[in-house]
């Protein structure tokens, strides 16, 4: 994952912290507190909103017909405060990051990939919009840490991975589902059928 250097900036001053037992609020439609919802916390200009969601739609077009969704898991370890720093960074008056690098490992999907879903602990908190899917050949951006130092994690040789070049978009209905290693090729509205989905394990 690599941020924007006014993401960097900010995330060394945050004015905003979210605690623990909002993020499900921040992914959600439910009040932060006091009727306050996270869209009422936006503080971008009407413009660069604009500009965003037209980066969103454009992502959307690109999308091939054909195209497969898959799913990974967050790690559980990571906190609800920086879930919401790197998932939802319009709260925080950001632009967002420019890109989003997520690792699928040695194997290639066989289908072009539309969307990838995550969960974390336990509940499924959206979708990111595949760019493209290439193999790590020693030509992607090193990583960073949320205030912009090089990351200890770097993406290992000869994995493929997952660029997605928007923020994630949240899915504000509860969707549960369960930590697993790798990824998995993944529809929502057949998963949405299963017991599974309904309740967090």
């Amino acid at each position: 994952m690599k941020p924007s250097p006014a993401s960097r900036r900010y995330f060394q001053t945050a004015e905003v912290p979210i605690p623990d037992d909002l993020l499900e609020r921040v992914f959600g439609s439910e009040p932060l507190s006091d009727g306050e919802h996270f869209q009422d916390r936006v503080k971008l200009s009407p413009a660069d909103l604009a500009r965003v969601a037209a980066r969103q739609r454009r992502a959307e077009r690109k999308i091939p017909a054909g195209a497969v969704d898959i799913i990974k898991t967050w790690p559980a370890n990571v906190s609800a405060r920086t879930v919401a720093h790197i998932f939802r960074p319009h709260i925080f008056g950001e632009q967002g990051w420019s890109e989003y690098y997520f690792t699928l490992g040695r194997g290639k999907p066989q289908k072009p990939i539309g969307r990838l879903f995550f969960t974390w602990r336990g509940r499924i908190l959206g979708s990111f919009i595949v760019d493209r899917v290439v193999i790590n050949d020693g030509s992607l951006p090193r990583l960073s840490h949320l205030d912009g130092e090089e990351s200890d994690w770097q993406i290992k040789p000869d994995r493929w991975v997952a660029i997605c070049c928007c923020d994630c978009v949240p899915l504000k209905e509860r969707v549960f589902m369960g930590g697993f290693r790798g990824w998995r090729y993944f529809s929502l509205q057949e998963f949405k059928e299963t017991p599974e989905s309904r309740f967090r394990w």
